[in-house]
């Protein structure tokens, strides 16, 4: 595997940027710039709930959660002509 060129770097930092100007239109905030707080969810009884909030914690993504995520990843990736690789590796993780 060979090593990125300092311009290709620089070209993904530039795209990156765009990407989050890009989202930050659509990210709802409040009209003075302060961030809108997290919602926190129900607190549930038991273990189950136990497991949840560690989960929470470690950043774990539910399955169906990480299938929705893949595919609007797809969705977005493929609206703006990215390379048919990295599509098609995400496909492969669907699987």
């Amino acid at each position: 595997m060979s090593a990125f060129s300092e311009s290709e770097i620089e070209a993904a930092k530039r795209r990156v940027q765009e990407m989050r100007n890009k989202a930050n239109k659509y990210a709802p905030s409040e009209p003075n710039g302060a961030a809108i707080p997290e919602q926190t969810p129900p607190k549930n009884s038991g273990e189950n709930a136990e497991k949840q909030e560690a989960s929470a914690e470690k950043g774990e993504v539910g399955e169906e959660n990480s299938f929705a995520l893949i595919m609007t990843l797809i969705l977005i990736l493929s609206k703006e002509n990215a390379d048919s690789k990295l599509i098609l590796a995400l496909l492969y993780l669907l699987l």
